[in-house]
């Protein structure tokens, strides 16, 4: 697997999961078999492609990183509730 191929790869799991061929496909107007002769390295994604993919990543990055932020405070919660009734256990 080529650099390309394994970007195409790493881009599409990142974006959509271990399914995400078709959904690569679909946001960007092509048929599932064009990703995956791209993937074989059967045809090469035009610039465009290469494009629109980081604009897809980019855009995720806020959003993934305000989920991070929720899922540390809602943790700490979690824990600071856990160790509240572990106190309260000892009692």
């Amino acid at each position: 697997m080529t650099n390309e191929q394994e970007l195409l790869r790493r881009a599409g799991e990142a974006l959509y999961g271990d399914r995400w061929q078709s959904d690569m496909a679909h946001v960007l107007g092509v048929n599932i078999r064009t990703v995956q002769r791209w993937l074989s390295g059967e045809r090469k994604p035009g610039p465009e492609v290469w494009t629109a993919l980081r604009a897809l990543v980019l855009r995720r990055i806020p959003m993934l990183a305000e989920i991070g932020l929720d899922l540390t405070k809602h943790a700490k919660l979690l824990n600071a509730l856990a160790a509240r009734a572990e106190e309260e256990a000892r009692k």
